[in-house]
């Protein structure tokens, strides 16, 4: 998805996983997964509500909560409406310019 929507859409793509680094960067490479994966992620999982592995969580602009769930279809269907009525108002995530 993050290739799809990428960053000057206002959307980024964060993976969250319970397993260490060791574990979870080999996965990385061969998948070559371009998005921000974090490792041994206990306690920001916990933070998010995450209970189960993989669990996709989709914030909107203001940092709120719009899914939390399973199924890679939903979540893209979900980032795309958020997308539809709050449409980004940045150039560049991250940029600091609007």
């Amino acid at each position: 998805m993050q290739k799809k929507y990428g960053f000057d859409k206002g959307v980024l793509i964060v993976a969250l996983s319970d397993e260490p680094d060791r574990t979870v960067r080999p996965f990385i490479q061969r998948n070559n997964v371009n998005y921000v994966v974090g490792s041994d992620a206990g306690r920001t999982s916990g933070e998010f509500g995450v209970r189960a592995y993989p669990t996709i969580v989709v914030l909107d602009p203001f940092g709120e909560s719009v899914y939390r769930g399973h199924n890679p279809i939903d979540a893209e269907r979900i980032v795309e409406e958020t997308i539809r009525k709050t449409p980004p108002n940045v150039k560049q995530l991250g940029s600091g310019r609007s």
